[in-house]
C-alpha cells in the first residue's frame, strides 16, 4: 500500500482566547449572522461567474464569426473541468483553511472572468473559461 501526501494548506490555529460561559452566546450569535452573510454571498457570486457565459454567446459569436459547432465547444470545456477538477480540489479543500480557499478561489475566478472579456481568440475564450473552472469549485467543498 502506498501513502500519497498532498500538500496543505495553513490551518486555522486553535483559539487560545478564552470566553467565558456568559459571552458564548452572544459571540456565537454575532459570529453565526456574520458567516451566514459572507457564505451567502460568497456563493452567490460563485454561481454568477459559472453561468454566466450563456447571455454572452450571441454576442461572442457576432464578434468572433464562429457557429454552433464552436459554441457547444466552448459552452461545455467549463463543466467537463469542472467535472474533473471536483476530485482534485476535494483534496485540497479537504487540507485548507476555508475562508481563505473560497476567498483565493473568489478572486482568481473573478480576475480569469476580466481578462476574458479583452481576448479575441476563440481558443485562448475556451482555455481560459476551462481554467476558471477550478477556482469554482473551490467554493463547494465544505
Amino acid at each position: 500500500m502506498f501513502h500519497t501526501k498532498i500538500p496543505s494548506f495553513k490551518q486555522i490555529p486553535p483559539s487560545v482566547d478564552k470566553v467565558s460561559d456568559e459571552l458564548i452566546p452572544i459571540k456565537f450569535k454575532y459570529w453565526r449572522l456574520r458567516m451566514f452573510i459572507g457564505m451567502y454571498l460568497g456563493y452567490t457570486i460563485f454561481y454568477f461567474t459559472r453561468k454566466n457565459i450563456s447571455p454572452a454567446l450571441p454576442l461572442i459569436s457576432d464578434k468572433l464569426d464562429i457557429d454552433i459547432i464552436q459554441l457547444g465547444i466552448l459552452s461545455s470545456v467549463f463543466y467537463i473541468v469542472y467535472g474533473i477538477g471536483k476530485f482534485i480540489s476535494g483534496l485540497f479543500a479537504d487540507r485548507a483553511n476555508i475562508r481563505m480557499f473560497m476567498a483565493i478561489g473568489l478572486f482568481l475566478a473573478s480576475i480569469i472572468h476580466l481578462f476574458i472579456g479583452f481576448l479575441d481568440s476563440l481558443y485562448l475564450i475556451v482555455f481560459f473559461w476551462g481554467l476558471m473552472a477550478p477556482f469554482n469549485l473551490w467554493a463547494f467543498h465544505r
